[in-house]
């Protein structure tokens, strides 16, 4: 899954407030299909009130009305029926697919009998979160950590927006893998996503433009970027994660122990069965010699353009010196990922790994300024 392509093909979107603005803007500029998997849904991303649906939900009406071929996807795992906490969780996504459906009768009342697909309601198991659309000229990748239809766009967010031909093709291909579960069954949506992607022409790439290097990171090749940190990195290297806990030791904290480069770490909260005085002492631990990750609490002092104070990070993202940059669906500092038992597992997180000039710079100026 390495990829080169044209610089102008890939931008990166930062911050709360701007990730509201590419989800909207997406969605209204969709003709052909689009496809957004969401590891949760919440409905307040849906609803505002009782019987009026949020903007989000008003656009995606509009694009029903141009025939665009929507399908949502919900990646949270069916909850285990050995969790204390099993009824509240089956309760809660019962709800929202009944909100959901209610929609999709309010369309047809409307006389839209162009409705969304959501994959019968089966969960997908993965934690990525991506929008694929097709508008009347081009292919749009964004590949997020936004949660699109859980977040309250107050928090801190990463994603590359990418209209790369022969990516996107791959990526479609991926996500028709996603759409049949951990189990891989096939299905009509899989079958539909496939034919997107064959149906894409890849262009020829003019040889004379700026190329810049792009990795597709599956679940199991996560800590092969910490090795290279370790044997590329001359300046700094920055480690965000939403969650914390003491899993990080070994993998990342132990793996970068020799390197010489500044070592920053940013984490938003504690992990589920993580206690507060587990949290400080890992945190001196990971602070101190021979260690020497300078580890932190993510608090972030810049208000939103609502006057609101923003609320913690949850970018996870691994970036360094001046041009790498790896976002991705996994927090860094708080879940394991090594290599995948089967091939069942290995889209339970990616990210995407990116070499362009400048491109770590143009990250760190906006994190910093929070």
């Amino acid at each position: 899954y390495n990829f080169l392509m044209c610089s102008d093909a890939l931008d990166m979107i930062l911050g709360a407030e701007n990730h509201r603005n590419i989800l909207l803007k997406i969605i209204k500029e969709s003709d052909d299909f689009l496809i957004i998997h969401s590891t949760f849904i919440g409905k307040w991303a849906i609803l505002k009130g009782p019987g009026e649906y949020t903007d989000i939900f008003i656009e995606i009406k509009n694009a029903l009305i141009r025939n665009v071929n929507i399908f949502i996807l919900w990646g949270k795992d069916e909850p285990d029926e050995y969790d204390e906490n099993y009824e509240k969780s089956k309760n809660e996504i019962l709800e929202i697919e009944k909100i959901l459906k209610e929609f999709n009768d309010s369309c047809l009342s409307e006389g839209i009998y162009n409705v969304i697909n959501f994959n019968e309601f089966s969960k997908t198991g993965s934690h990525t979160k991506f929008i694929i659309s097709k508008t009347s000229n081009q292919y749009n990748l964004l590949f997020s950590t936004c949660n699109f239809f859980y977040t309250h766009f107050e928090r801190f967010e990463s994603s590359l927006l990418i209209n790369d031909h022969k990516f996107i093709k791959e990526f479609l291909r991926i996500a028709a893998d996603i759409s049949s579960g951990r189990d891989l069954h096939s299905g009509s949506i899989r079958d539909t996503f496939m034919r997107y992607s064959a149906e894409i022409i890849e262009k020829n790439q003019n040889k004379s433009e700026k190329m810049i290097k792009v990795n597709l990171v599956l679940k199991y090749q996560h800590y092969d970027y910490v090795d290279l940190v370790k044997k590329t990195c001359k300046k700094h290297v920055y480690i965000l994660s939403d969650k914390f806990n003491g899993i990080a030791e070994r993998p990342i904290i132990d793996a970068l122990k020799k390197s010489s480069c500044k070592k920053f770490a940013f984490y938003s909260s504690r992990a589920d069965n993580f206690s507060v005085e587990q949290e400080k002492n890992i945190v001196h631990r990971f602070s101190s010699p021979p260690y020497n990750v300078k580890t932190r609490l993510h608090d972030p002092k810049k208000l939103l353009a609502n006057n609101k104070r923003a609320k913690k990070n949850h970018a996870k993202v691994l970036v360094w010196d001046t041009d790498h940059i790896l976002i991705t669906s996994l927090n860094w500092l708080s879940s394991n990922a090594s290599r995948a038992e089967s091939q069942k597992d290995i889209y339970h997180e990616m990210g995407i790994y990116v070499e362009k000039s400048n491109i770590a710079v143009d990250f760190l100026n906006v994190f910093k300024n929070l």
